[in-house]
């Protein structure tokens, strides 16, 4: 089983990997992400680790084209014109790794966080951070 997260963002918001790695401990995440790629160029696993064990996800960028989602959806998004995708495929510590790394990606650039495996369309960014402190909680049991 696979659970993809996405974060809809503008492209000049985009963070480098490096800001990215800092933002996710300086908000006191036990997660650190691999940082030796380009985030417009890059598809396929990012190396990570949460709690000091190996861990990862797949990451994907593209632009967000017409007609991706349903109108009710892109009124939603506004200007916003690309996505990152973190795909975790059935581990749990995987889907803790995207949750984390996805709502801080969300938080930091303003975007826009959805889940698949969560009852909530959508997460702003301002509640992104706190979500996934929630997500993780609930997937790791405490």
């Amino acid at each position: 089983m696979s659970v993809d997260v996405h974060v809809i963002l503008n492209r000049g918001k985009l963070a480098k990997p490096q800001q990215w790695r800092q933002a996710i401990i300086d908000n006191g995440f036990a997660l650190e992400l691999e940082t030796g790629y380009e985030p417009e160029e890059h598809e396929g696993y990012l190396l990570c680790t949460y709690r000091d064990a190996d861990s990862g996800f797949e990451y994907y960028f593209s632009e967000l084209e017409e007609g991706m989602l349903d109108d009710e959806i892109m009124q939603r998004i506004g200007t916003r014109d690309c996505v990152v995708t973190l795909t975790a495929h059935g581990d749990t510590n995987g889907l803790i790794c995207a949750t984390i790394a996805a709502a801080v990606l969300c938080a930091i650039s303003g975007g826009l966080l959805l889940d698949d495996a969560s009852e909530q369309l959508f997460v702003e960014a301002d509640d992104a951070v706190e979500y996934a402190r929630a997500q993780e909680a609930a997937l790791s049991g405490g």
